[in-house]
């Protein structure tokens, strides 16, 4: 008498090996959209401290820092870029700036008749806006940059980012915008904006 060995798996051993492989995807996935957002939030870190360099340049030159952001030479490192960067609309027209902070930010002289870096504020010059999402959100637009606690004066400046980069929740925060800013003494203050 011949015996037959059956050779696989029996039923039961495939239903050990899907629930395994649940299991594991259920605690792998969210680490993965966690380290790709840490990964595309490097890019802001790039452009905040660019950004902070320029103007202390230009505030070692002319004792003043300005919005004009695009005139200085800053230009975020990529064009595909999943973060708005710069300073509110209204820092342009009515911060303080220049010698005793009496001028407006949108210039990058103050000596009598010197004009604006630009006619209006917006995308190129005070504020480069991001070109990608990585959710359900639009990309950070003007208004989303607005909402953030920018300030401009002759001395200080607080200079904002805001992106989409995962379609979780931002780093541990609410349904928003992944949020950073930096001031003049560049510290770096992780913000929410939840719109």
């Amino acid at each position: 008498m011949i015996l037959k060995t059956r050779s696989g798996f029996s039923l039961i051993e495939l239903m050990v090996v899907v629930s395994i492989i649940g299991i594991l995807s259920i605690i792998g996935i969210p680490q993965y959209r966690k380290f790709v957002a840490k990964a595309r939030s490097a890019e802001v870190k790039v452009s905040l401290n660019a950004a902070f360099a320029v103007e202390n340049v230009f505030f070692s030159e002319k004792g003043s820092f300005t919005a004009c952001l695009g005139a200085l030479g800053f230009e975020p490192s990529s064009s595909n870029r999943y973060y708005s960067v710069g300073f509110h609309n209204v820092d342009f027209f009515y911060g303080t700036c220049g010698t005793g902070g009496s001028g407006s930010c949108s210039q990058l002289d103050w000596a009598p008749g010197a004009g604006a870096c630009a006619p209006a504020p917006g995308d190129g010059v005070n504020q480069f806006l991001a070109t990608k999402s990585a959710s359900s959100l639009p990309p950070a637009d003007d208004a989303i940059l607005n909402a953030l606690p920018t300030d401009l004066t002759s001395n200080t400046f607080i200079l904002c980012a805001a992106g989409s980069v995962s379609d979780a929740p931002p780093l541990g925060f609410g349904l928003g915008y992944d949020s950073w800013c930096m001031n003049e003494t560049k510290t770096i203050n992780h913000v929410e904006v939840v719109y």
